[in-house]
């Protein structure tokens, strides 16, 4: 079973496309090692569920009505299979053309510094420190949480 509901992603849509959001980008969990020991610790009695690709395929053509209803772009990051849904379009966590077409006075590297298939990333340099500012939220995917570490 997936936690994905369309109604929820209609509701984030609508509200941030009041505020001008006009992209989303997305992509599935990709089940890295770190991940997966801290889905067991947190949740010992449950397993993880991987759409397949079918699946995705479906998800993501359904999420791409809703955006673009909203006129929000959807970008897939490192999902390649996903760019066959019209619409999608290819996405970078870290995109160095991206920033600077933003701010065209100081530009940013990019060179890309891909960290798993399908990665788009540009080179880039964290400047946060996620011992000293922990966020709060604790999400066992991201891989900057300090307090699965």
């Amino acid at each position: 079973m997936t936690n994905h509901h369309i109604r929820d992603f209609e509701f984030l849509c609508r509200e941030i496309g009041t505020v001008g959001v006009k992209r989303c980008y997305t992509s599935f969990a990709f089940p890295y090692r770190k991940f997966l020991t801290r889905f067991k610790t947190k949740f010992p009695g449950d397993s993880l569920y991987e759409p397949t690709r079918s699946e995705q395929l479906n998800i993501i053509t359904d999420m791409q009505a809703v955006a673009s209803a909203y006129g929000i772009r959807l970008f897939s990051c490192c999902n390649d299979h996903l760019l066959q849904v019209a619409g999608v379009e290819k996405g970078h966590c870290i995109d160095g053309n991206l920033l600077n077409h933003l701010s065209p006075t100081k530009q940013v590297s990019v060179a890309k510094a891909p960290t798993r298939k399908d990665c788009g990333c540009t080179k880039s340099v964290d400047i946060g420190d996620y011992r000293k500012q922990p966020c709060p939220f604790g999400c066992i995917y991201c891989y900057a949480n300090p307090l699965w570490n």
